[in-house]
């Protein structure tokens, strides 16, 4: 039999699974006009009690809760810039980067720059790579030099 405790729980996890959801969508407003940003939603997901049907009980359910975050990967828009490095990816694919740790990034902005070595960089200072000319090889430091 429910009690008023469980009404307070799955209303406590209700609240903050719509906290997260809150969150998500500041998030996207405060990013919505930053270089390469992707938005995102939180997917809900309930919460079960214990037991459902074992001999007959039934049990009321815990509330619900914010199962993951999930990226919206759509397209946006491009928009001149009047920088010749400025570049965008139409459809599918990422800019591969590299930190000087060699640690991998993905990334869909394309604001790059030139170092004094001619390396392109993305706007953190990570080195963007790519395949030599003919495409055979490993990903290496595309160098504009």
């Amino acid at each position: 039999m429910p009690s008023i405790n469980d009404g307070l729980f799955a209303a406590r996890a209700g609240i903050q699974s719509h906290g997260t959801a809150i969150a998500v969508l500041g998030d996207n407003i405060a990013n919505q006009n930053t270089v390469g940003f992707k938005a995102a939603r939180a997917d809900f997901v309930d919460l079960l009690a214990g037991s459902l049907g074992g001999g007959g009980a039934t049990s009321t359910g815990s509330g619900s809760s914010a199962g993951k975050i999930t990226r919206i990967l759509t397209q946006g828009t491009f928009e001149s810039t009047g920088r010749g490095l400025d570049l965008g990816i139409d459809g599918n694919g990422f800019f591969t980067l590299q930190n000087e740790s060699g640690n991998t990034y993905y990334t869909r902005a394309g604001n790059l720059q030139v170092d004094p070595s001619g390396n392109l960089l993305d706007q953190n200072g990570y080195y963007v790579m790519g395949y030599p000319t003919g495409g055979a090889g490993t990903l290496e430091r595309l160098n504009v030099n």
